[in-house]
């Protein structure tokens, strides 16, 4: 058998004692679960909020039509535009559709605005993100999530074969996916 060090018994151990707590087995006989439900029913709730955290970020984008701009657009016309389909980010992408930067809201204020820049003037070049974060379309919905969270950023692009394909965005995400993130989020601060 292997080999466990004492901490790694007791990271298992707290993990274990906490999926008891989450999932509880029935006790003998009985026919509900400790929230009044048919076991039947607990069974096929835990498949459907399994089916919604592991959905991929494929499904989210499906209909998308994203909003590019070249590095040469200006940020007046970048944020007129950006207001018009009522989205709070811009991905910026070469001739090729090849991502090189992101333009979100935060950037129009933090970057542009507080920084006395001129829009009319002022290239979406200048004052993007360059280094951005990605996912891939088989990704699922609970991993961007979770890479917004630890970028702290709200807009993830999303690539195939190095081509922009759709973009998620913190609100396309659903209760139980938030949920499970801080769960996922508390259960590390404890083992920790």
């Amino acid at each position: 058998p292997p080999v466990v060090s004492p901490d790694e018994a007791g990271i298992s151990a707290k993990l274990a004692a906490i999926g008891r707590k989450l999932h509880p087995q029935p006790a003998k006989g009985s026919e509900t679960s400790a929230n009044g439900q048919p076991w039947a029913w607990c069974h096929a709730h835990r498949g459907w909020e399994g089916a919604m955290l592991t959905r991929p970020v494929a499904v989210l984008i499906r209909n998308q039509v994203v909003l590019t701009s070249p590095p040469q657009e200006t940020v007046r016309v970048a944020c007129q535009r950006m207001r018009e389909r009522y989205v709070g980010s811009v991905v910026v992408t070469d001739e090729r559709n090849h991502l090189v930067g992101i333009f979100t809201e935060r950037d129009a204020i933090c970057r542009v605005l507080a920084e006395g820049w001129d829009a009319e003037r002022t290239t979406l070049a200048k004052v993007m993100t360059t280094e951005v974060a990605t996912v891939s379309p088989q990704a699922t919905a609970l991993e961007a999530l979770r890479i917004m969270q630890d970028g702290g950023f709200r807009h993830v692009p999303v690539v195939a074969s190095g081509r922009v394909v759709g973009i998620v965005s913190y609100t396309d995400f659903r209760g139980q996916e938030h949920a499970r993130l801080e769960h996922e989020t508390e259960l590390f601060e404890t083992i920790r």
